[in-house]
């Protein structure tokens, strides 16, 4: 759940330098030290200060981590900490990003967070929504991956984004899909406003049931073929 988190402020951070930057077309500095004004906001508010930055040697093997989920080898180390280049880090972000890998080790991380532990064919349909996951980490922007899986319609075979909506063979229940929604993919826990205003929180009992509302749309539709697994998924408008 850490990395969750750390991933989903991430992801926060980007979006809101992104929306600063909606109005112009920032470069990819101005969008960075958008996001440096944010972070050190938030730090100065908690009273901490920023830690040091990191050395090249600390650098390459966080960056691996970070964006690839793995260490970097000896050989990439000792090629980055002798590159004598002032862009040497960019340049590297780029090309890990650019990487297939980077798609990929966040389809493993979400994955399981979005698909359902009740499915009888868990192992096929997790590494089928997988594959697209990746593919969609390394072609879109993350509001774009969201739009996909929350409007999702159609067959889990020919579009795998319908798994986050189903529990098993069913969709998944309106409270379960509002809460998991606004956890994911807002940041913010809803649950506790699904049976009165939330008590720590601005959040009222109504707001969750109007986002519920959303997913009160979900509708399974019999397809011809015989196999449930076949079904298809639509939302009404």
């Amino acid at each position: 759940m850490r990395r969750l988190i750390r991933i989903l402020f991430s992801f926060v951070l980007v979006a809101v330098a992104a929306w600063e930057c909606r109005a112009g077309q920032a470069d990819a500095a101005e969008l960075a030290k958008l996001i440096d004004q944010q972070l050190d906001a938030r730090l100065s508010s908690e009273g901490v200060r920023a830690a040091e930055l990191a050395d090249d040697a600390e650098f390459v093997r966080r960056i691996h981590l970070d964006l690839h989920g793995a260490v970097p080898t000896l050989e990439q180390v000792k090629r980055f900490v002798a590159d004598a280049e002032p862009d040497k880090r960019a340049r590297l972000i780029d090309g890990l990003l650019a990487d297939a890998r980077y798609g990929q080790y966040l389809a493993d991380i979400w994955q399981g967070y979005l698909i359902s532990p009740l499915a009888d064919d868990q192992t096929r349909r997790a590494e089928r929504f997988r594959h697209w996951l990746a593919g969609q980490f390394n072609t879109r922007r993350w509001d774009q991956i969201v739009t996909e899986l929350i409007t999702a319609t159609g067959r889990m075979e020919e579009n795998p984004a319908v798994t986050y909506l189903i529990e098993g063979r069913l969709p998944r229940a309106v409270p379960d899909l509002t809460d998991l929604t606004s956890r994911y993919f807002l940041g913010i826990r809803l649950n506790c406003a699904q049976c009165h205003d939330h008590p720590f929180v601005k959040w009222k009992q109504e707001e969750f049931w109007g986002m519920a509302a959303f997913f009160t749309q979900i509708r399974r539709r019999n397809a011809p073929s015989r196999c449930t697994n076949a079904a298809w998924w639509t939302i009404r408008n």
